[in-house]
């Protein structure tokens, strides 16, 4: 079984970009603040929000519309539209009019109206690793960044830091061997545990 369509990863450079959230739950708030982690101007727009989102919009993080979505919410210069309602109507509208305007569109367990996947991201400082089935097993993707993130603890994310200066700090032709010998015994091992009968 295939995805709707092949993903394609690409790492986004949303710094001072226009993003739309459409609905208020917890996965509004969760993809709200993962813009926002980006340095993405977001707008939210829902008749009710969850406490956190309302905080942000409290602090100054993110601009709320109490209010169904618009058909003017879509103009102008936005770069991503994500849409947490489950509402064919209103996923093909948005569809519609990401095709006319230009926007990346998700809309969350309807990849059929979403020109890309929400791809799970587990970030620790410089790392950012991205999971996709194209929409397909979103569920699956999830248990996997988990599994991930417990991993990839401080220390990991200390060392890190440490070769990435040390890579800055080394001449160029030094530094492969440099790097190489930085390295030495580490490598990631993964433990898959499948259901029963899978």
């Amino acid at each position: 079984m295939h995805p709707p369509w092949e993903p394609f990863l690409v790492a986004l450079d949303l710094r001072g970009r226009d993003c739309l959230v459409v609905g208020g739950t917890t996965e509004a708030e969760e993809k709200a603040r993962g813009l926002l982690a980006c340095g993405a101007r977001v707008t939210v727009v829902a008749p009710t929000v969850t406490e956190g989102l309302r905080a942000l919009h409290r602090e100054g993080s993110v601009a709320w519309e109490a209010r169904a979505l618009a058909p003017s919410d879509t103009e102008g210069s936005l770069a991503v539209v994500l849409s947490t309602e489950r509402d064919e109507a209103l996923s093909a509208r948005l569809q519609a009019e990401a095709r006319a305007r230009g926007f990346l569109l998700c809309c969350l367990d309807q990849p059929g109206f979403s020109n890309f996947a929400n791809v799970a991201v587990v970030r620790r400082g410089l790392l950012s690793v991205g999971f996709s089935t194209g929409g397909a097993a979103p569920a699956v993707v999830k248990r996997l960044r988990e599994g991930l993130s417990s991993a990839l603890d401080a220390r990991f994310q200390r060392w890190l830091e440490a070769v990435a200066a040390l890579r800055q700090a080394t001449a160029p032709e030094r530094r492969r061997a440099v790097l190489s010998e930085a390295l030495r015994g580490f490598r990631l091992e993964v433990k898959l545990r499948l259901p029963p009968g899978a």
